[in-house]
């Protein structure tokens, strides 16, 4: 693995190292998240540039990312490969990673963050369903007296 280091000032500018794209979870399509291990130099450094290709060869910048941030979410096209590098920016020089492998964009049917409320959605529509049932077999279903509707029915 190749790795290159610019001068800036008195020393060498690390690039950041293991860029990895992949499908953003839980979207509807048309994102890749980028994710990298900071530069060294972090702390000296103005941000990350992220920069991406969908041959592997002609790089375009279309995001940054501040000193500090180890994560991007770039707007794509579903259904087609994207290369990406990361660049760690300080004044006017750039240290860049090696690409990362291809990503696809593709839209997912089910988003797992909801996993819960489909969970929840089951219960109650089985709890609605077994007191149908249980009225339709003619058992009395107990319902409390509410006092309120109770004086509103004998009232003159």
């Amino acid at each position: 693995m190749m790795v290159t280091l610019f001068l800036v000032g008195l020393f060498a500018l690390a690039p950041p190292t293991d860029v990895q794209a992949s499908d953003t979870p839980g979207d509807g399509g048309g994102a890749i998240t980028v994710e990298w291990q900071l530069s060294p130099d972090d702390n000296m450094i103005d941000g990350y540039e992220i920069h991406r290709s969908e041959d592997g060869v002609d790089f375009v910048m279309v995001g940054f990312a501040g000193r500090g941030r180890r994560r991007y979410e770039d707007s794509t096209e579903d259904s087609r490969e994207y290369y990406y590098k990361v660049a760690a920016l300080a004044d006017t020089a750039r240290a860049f990673s090696e690409p990362s492998p291809p990503a696809l964009s593709s839209s997912q049917w089910f988003n797992n963050s909801a996993l819960i409320l489909l969970i929840a959605m089951l219960i109650f529509g089985g709890i609605i369903l077994y007191y149908i049932y249980v009225a339709r077999k003619g058992k009395e279903l107990y319902i409390r007296k509410i006092a309120g509707l109770e004086a509103v029915d004998e009232a003159p």
